[in-house]
């Protein structure tokens, strides 16, 4: 279908659909966490962890060459910002955080796939214990988020 069509509103049926609404949903809950990130304080030369102004923590990590650049995080229980910088030029990535120790356990929150370079957003609430995290689009990329009480 062409990108005519799908603007005209044309229906698109099987996976391909599938897919169109996946993204869509995706990018609304981007443009979310866009929104939220404008109205969080603005920080610049920050250190990789440190104390949210809101009191949470927020974690720096990078993604070059379709891996994380740090595997193992700690931060306190509570409010975690983990603020990802894809430096992969056309590549997508995005960041999913599993409770426990792989990708089988429940998923905590995630950031929709998106090409970078680029830079994602993820904020959650989170009891002490260990967590995993992965890119979706590259499961090689993970790592472990350990959150103390």
């Amino acid at each position: 279908m062409s990108a005519a069509a799908a603007a005209d509103g044309a229906m698109v049926t099987g996976a391909a659909g599938r897919w169109r609404r996946l993204l869509a949903v995706l990018a609304a809950i981007a443009a979310l966490g866009v929104l939220a990130a404008a109205c969080g304080p603005a920080t610049s030369g920050a250190p990789a962890a440190g104390t949210a102004g809101n009191g949470g923590t927020t974690i720096r990590i990078t993604t070059r060459k379709s891996v994380f650049d740090r595997r193992s995080l700690t931060a306190p229980a509570g409010t975690i910002t983990i603020k990802v910088e894809n430096r992969d030029k056309g590549i997508p990535h995005n960041i999913h955080v599993f409770k426990g120790t792989d990708a089988s356990g429940t998923s905590v929150g995630m950031t929709p796939m998106s090409q970078g370079p680029d830079a994602q957003v993820l904020t959650m609430t989170l009891q002490a214990g260990t967590y995993f995290y992965q890119c979706d689009m590259h499961p090689t990329a993970n790592g472990t988020l350990t959150v103390t009480p």
